[in-house]
């Protein structure tokens, strides 16, 4: 009954990211529409948007649970169940809903001024007077925290060597932005 608790409130922890995400989005298109007007190809952009920002906390998630799956056959770890990885992977986006609630409050309610032009959409303070780039280094931090989260889950909870517990956790994430950097390359030439 606990484990099913704890499934149950980590997928749960993943849709409520969605969702700020989603509310994050409307946010700013908000601001978009208030600086361009409303016309049909930037509404038609802004629900494109809406539904990218919220499906990719999703496809993250989905992305992580099935690579450590993979790597998990890889190092023989056979006592995970694939209910305790995507718990372990629901729990470890806590850091992103801490993350994007505090980043929607403050746009929300904490925005000391509304832009009037594209250039000053960097510019706009918010809570402790911080700025876009400022919530980007927090992005980075809460990156950070949720691969250190499945880690520590890894080698503390379930016992899993430190090497295994840090390929298993890294390794799929770094093989993914080699391949994008490769095509990226590739089709730049």
């Amino acid at each position: 009954m606990k484990s099913r608790y704890n499934f149950f409130l980590s997928c749960s922890i993943v849709l409520l990211v969605s969702f700020q995400y989603l509310l994050l989005s409307i946010s700013f298109n908000e601001i978009t529409v208030s600086i361009f007007g409303n016309n049909p190809f930037l509404t038609f952009f802004s629900f494109i948007n809406d539904v990218f920002l919220f499906v990719y906390p999703i496809l993250v998630f989905l992305f992580l649970c099935i690579s450590m799956r993979f790597m998990f056959q890889i190092f023989d770890i056979k006592h995970i169940s694939t209910y305790a990885t995507i718990t372990m992977v629901g729990y470890s986006n806590l850091p992103f809903l801490l993350g994007m609630i505090f980043y929607n409050v403050s746009v929300l309610f904490f925005m000391k001024e509304y832009p009037s032009s594209v250039d000053e959409i960097e510019n706009i303070h918010f809570l402790f007077d911080l700025q876009i780039k400022d919530f980007g280094l927090i992005n980075k931090l809460c990156w950070f925290l949720m691969y250190y989260m499945i880690f520590a889950f890894l080698y503390f909870k379930h016992k899993v060597l430190a090497h295994q517990a840090l390929l298993s956790t890294l390794a799929p994430t770094l093989l993914f932005f080699l391949f994008s950097y490769m095509i990226k390359m590739f089709g730049s030439n």
